[in-house]
């Protein structure tokens, strides 16, 4: 009789003793899955979604930046197509013979600029002297450069540049021409306005995140020149730069020419994901970004939640 006990109890001991070992092996196989493929597979998914959120902001603030500089030029270029500012360009770069339309083409540009909000406008020669403007203050050296380089090339130019009073102008510069074909620009229209209105407006457009911004920067030598305000920093637009080739540099990356998304630093060395646009109508790039510490907040707050639920349900297995 003692021996069928004593074959049960051995029996039995060595099934609790599988059971716990299988419970073990399943707890460490739960454990492996959750740290080898649910979190990774977990923040891939947060890294995504915010990836398809940041691309949509991106794409429309590009979209509408890209336009108002369009429209900025069209007005310019519609200027400087009109027959009297034609003939005045062409009166200055013939030595001034003929019927001075100066007068003329004050009060248009007094109009203009009154219409379109400008700070002010006018019209230069290729040398960069100016021919008739508009009321209001009168361009500094750079955007006079702006004009002059139109004038020259043949081609529209735009850019963003200090104004002597200190005020960050948007500036759109316009060749002249004469009406017949192929003839050389003989002057260009120059149309400055307050880039807080005309282009700083679209980035301060409201983020979700905390930490979300939107800053525009172009190529300056072997160094990305911040053109817009910059929430972290306190340093004026034009005024901060980072070499293009700090490593992950968010701003090196859309001066490369590329639209892309993914994790970068920002100008202060803080890990962001952001999404990258080069601007079609001119010779910027666009970062929208967010401090990948918010953007994986939810995520790690519900990979410890999780973690802690399914954990204390494994224990209570055991014990059990």
């Amino acid at each position: 009789m003692n021996f069928p006990r004593r074959l049960a109890r051995w029996v039995g001991a060595h099934l609790q003793a599988l059971g716990l070992s299988l419970l073990l092996v399943l707890c460490a196989g739960f454990i492996f899955w959750y740290g080898a493929f649910y979190v990774p597979d977990q923040r891939q998914a947060a890294i995504d979604r915010w990836g398809r959120d940041l691309s949509v902001i991106a794409d429309t603030r590009r979209d509408l930046l890209d336009r108002r500089i369009a429209a900025g030029t069209e007005g310019a270029t519609f200027v400087a197509t009109f027959p009297s500012v034609r003939a005045l360009a062409s009166s200055a770069r013939g030595g001034g013979s003929g019927e001075d339309p100066g007068a003329h083409v004050e009060g248009i540009l007094r109009d203009f600029r009154s219409v379109y909000r400008e700070r002010s406008i006018s019209i230069h020669d290729a040398g960069g002297a100016v021919l008739a403007s508009s009321d209001g203050p009168a361009p500094g050296a750079d955007a006079i450069a702006l004009a002059s380089d139109a004038a020259h090339s043949g081609e529209p130019r735009i850019d963003l540049v200090r104004e002597p009073d200190g005020l960050i102008a948007f500036v759109v510069a316009a060749p002249v021409r004469e009406s017949r074909q192929n003839a050389e620009a003989g002057g260009a229209v120059l149309v400055v306005g307050d880039a807080k209105e005309k282009v700083f407006d679209l980035l301060r457009q409201p983020f979700t995140a905390a930490t979300g911004e939107a800053v525009l920067v172009r190529t300056d030598g072997d160094s990305a020149r911040y053109l817009s305000p910059l929430r972290f920093r306190p340093d004026p637009p034009l005024t901060f730069r980072r070499a293009l080739n700090m490593p992950g540099l968010a701003a090196g990356a859309v001066l490369e020419g590329d639209d892309v998304f993914g994790s970068f630093v920002d100008y202060r060395g803080v890990k962001v994901l952001a999404a990258t646009r080069r601007l079609k109508r001119a010779p910027w790039g666009l970062v929208v970004k967010v401090d990948e510490e918010e953007a994986l907040a939810a995520f790690r707050e519900e990979v410890l939640r999780r973690g802690f639920t399914w954990g204390g349900l494994l224990l209570v297995l055991i014990a059990s």
